[in-house]
């Protein structure tokens, strides 16, 4: 998904966010936060980020950007996503060097990159996992995952049925057993305050956002 020509560069800072639910995961973030500094833009899929990038270069205003984040699934393997991530800063000549995930290489423009889900407890980087995975994580009501996981291996089973994207099956259904968050989406259950902005798993993304 390359920018569209009505896209208009309007802050010095950027997030590029892999879909729509990141794009309102990051932008009610930042509403939370009070950071008024940072635009940000849904690059589309991951296949889509090095035409994103190198059209990106051709907006009005591109010249004046003083720092590029972007964030995306980790997905099966965080190793392949940091290798497909390098590769498209490399095309487009944003980098010299690799890059390693939530670090910042400061050039001409300040670069980095973030992985959902993030780290686990021991600060090792999870190997693979979605934002669905942080968000179940940073819910404020996440004890009763285990009865939803629980519930969802026996209905597979009983039914003879496999959920192709069952992180997100996990959290719809965890918004639908209250009453406050059921039938919102993503980036609107973190608007209306869903999420633990002080859990430690969703730190590492609020640090590198104050890095920018």
């Amino acid at each position: 998904m390359p920018p569209r020509k009505n896209i208009k560069l309007e802050k010095r800072k950027i997030i590029l966010a892999e879909g729509v639910d990141a794009l309102y995961f990051f932008i009610n973030l930042l509403g939370l936060l009070q950071n008024e500094n940072i635009q940000v833009l849904d690059f589309g899929g991951i296949n889509d980020l090095t035409q994103y990038l190198n059209n990106l270069t051709k907006i009005d205003g591109y010249d004046k950007i003083e720092s590029i984040l972007i964030a995306r699934d980790s997905e099966t393997s965080s190793q392949s996503s940091s290798q497909s991530i390098n590769s498209s800063l490399r095309n487009v000549h944003l980098i010299d060097e690799t890059l390693e995930p939530f670090n910042i290489q400061a050039a001409k423009i300040k670069i980095g990159f973030v992985l959902f889900p993030g780290y686990c407890a021991n600060k090792c980087l999870y190997e693979q996992g979605t934002l669905e995975d942080l968000c179940i994580k940073i819910f404020e009501e996440q004890k009763i995952i285990t009865d939803i996981n629980s519930y969802l291996d026996d209905f597979q089973k009983t039914h003879n049925v496999k959920f192709k994207s069952i992180h997100k099956n996990q959290l719809h259904m965890l918004f639908s057993f209250t009453d406050k968050y059921v039938g919102l989406k993503l980036g609107e259950v973190m608007k209306a305050g869903g999420f633990n902005l002080n859990s430690p798993s969703l730190k590492p993304f609020v640090d590198i956002i104050q890095m920018l």
